[in-house]
């Protein structure tokens, strides 16, 4: 599951996405900066092997919330591609 979230995250870099004008944006540095600012923490939450790197993340209660996190992610993942949606 790590490796299909670590993918997204990298494939949000890239992709194109509608503005607030309704207009689409596909400059990649642009791209890149709505990402940052947008899903990219939760993203890079939900990918549990790099939880172990942060400090205090030993205590159960992280552990919980991060996991809500992860689900999050999941319904973003089934929600935004067909295919993936097919897996589940």
């Amino acid at each position: 599951m790590d490796g299909l979230f670590a993918m997204d995250i990298v494939i949000n870099f890239y992709m194109a996405y509608y503005d607030e004008n309704h207009e689409l944006v596909v400059d990649r540095k642009t791209i890149g900066k709505h990402y940052l600012k947008g899903w990219f923490a939760y993203d890079m939450a939900s990918i549990s092997s790099l939880l172990m790197l942060l400090p205090g993340m030993t205590n159960s209660t992280w552990l919980k919330f991060f996991r809500v996190v992860r689900v999050l992610r999941i319904a973003k993942l089934v929600k935004n591609n067909p295919t993936i949606a097919k897996l589940f």
